[in-house]
């Protein structure tokens, strides 16, 4: 997944970030594989993409037997399903 931090505010009360997503766009509902890190090789639909405070996108992953994991952005390759 490639993006960038474009701005970033932290007023009291508030956090503002306006990224800026390239090519290869992982959105909401896509089929994704995991290629590294703890669940690799796991697939699923991809759910609840979010910025975390250091800057990086984690989602949340949900497979097709209803269990759900979040992982990075970075370690996912978003495919087509079988």
């Amino acid at each position: 997944m490639n993006f960038e931090i474009l701005f970033f505010a932290n007023l009291p009360g508030y956090k503002l970030w306006i990224i800026h997503i390239m090519e290869g766009v992982l959105k909401d509902g896509d089929f994704c594989t995991v290629t590294a890190g703890t669940h690799k090789g796991k697939s699923g639909v991809v759910r609840d993409l979010n910025v975390s405070k250091t800057g990086h996108l984690t989602i949340t992953v949900v497979q097709e037997n209803g269990v759900r994991f979040k992982t990075l952005g970075k370690n996912v390759r978003v495919e087509k399903p079988d």
